[in-house]
C-alpha cells in the first residue's frame, strides 16, 4: 500500500505544472563550483539588477553584469578569499550611494563576516559621458532639471536598489523637468538615453 501511494505521488508530481507562468531555464553560470547562495541587486549603478553568487568549493564571491534582455556577462571576481562562503548580500554600507557586498563564510569558531566596498560603480560612471548632462538643483526637494548638449529620447529614475521609480519618454528634447516631490528622501540614479544609443547616468539626492 505504501509503495502504491509513493507511485501515485510521483505521478502527480510529474504531471503538476510547477513551471506554469515561467519560461525555460536560462543558465547564467554553468561552471559555478558548488554554488551556495545568489542575490540580485544593481552592482554597477546602471539601473539593472546584476547577480551576486557565493560558491563554497572555490571560496569565491562573484558577480555577473546584467547586459539586458536576459543576458548576463562573464563571472567577475569580488574575492577568492572567502572560506567556504554560505551567504552573500548587498546594500550600501558606507553611504556613498552604491551597493557594497557582504559575505558570511566558514563555520563554528572559524566563521567570518566580511564586507567589500563597491569600487565598480564609480568606475562605471566615469566611463560614461556624464559631462553631457547637468542636473540641478541637486540636492533637490520637489523638482529637478536635466540639461543636455544633445537631444535626449528617454529618461528613467531608479532607486539605489535598482528599482524603476519614474519612466518618462522625452520628445527629442535637451531640457527636461522631472517632478520629485513624491519621492522619499534618499539617493536616486537618473539614466538618460540619447540618439547615439548612449546611456548617460547621473546621481541625484532628494531631501
Amino acid at each position: 500500500m505504501k509503495i502504491n501511494v509513493i507511485i501515485i505521488l510521483v505521478l502527480l508530481m510529474l504531471n503538476t505544472p510547477f513551471s506554469q507562468g515561467f519560461g525555460p531555464q536560462q543558465v547564467i553560470a554553468p561552471n559555478a563550483d558548488d554554488p551556495y547562495c545568489v542575490y540580485s541587486v544593481d552592482i554597477d549603478g546602471d539601473g539593472d539588477n546584476d547577480i551576486l553568487s557565493a560558491s563554497s568549493n572555490d571560496n569565491k564571491i562573484a558577480w555577473y553584469r546584467n547586459e539586458g534582455n536576459g543576458i548576463f556577462g562573464l563571472q567577475q571576481m569580488v574575492t577568492t578569499d572567502a572560506d567556504f562562503p554560505g551567504d552573500v548580500f548587498s546594500i550600501d554600507l558606507d553611504g556613498d550611494g552604491d551597493n557594497d557586498v557582504l559575505s558570511v563564510s566558514g563555520a563554528y569558531e572559524y566563521g567570518k563576516i566580511a564586507w567589500y566596498e563597491n569600487l565598480i560603480y564609480n568606475a562605471s560612471i566615469a566611463e560614461k559621458p556624464i559631462s553631457l548632462i547637468a542636473l540641478y538643483p541637486n540636492p533637490t526637494n520637489d523638482i529637478i532639471h536635466i540639461q543636455s548638449n544633445t537631444p535626449l529620447l528617454k529618461n528613467s529614475v531608479f532607486n539605489i536598489l535598482g528599482e524603476l521609480i519614474i519612466d518618462m519618454p522625452v520628445l527629442n528634447s535637451s531640457e527636461i523637468t522631472v517632478q520629485t516631490q513624491d519621492l522619499v528622501n534618499g539617493i536616486y540614479i537618473i539614466k538618460c538615453y540619447d540618439h547615439n544609443s548612449r546611456v548617460i547616468i547621473g546621481k541625484i539626492i532628494k531631501n
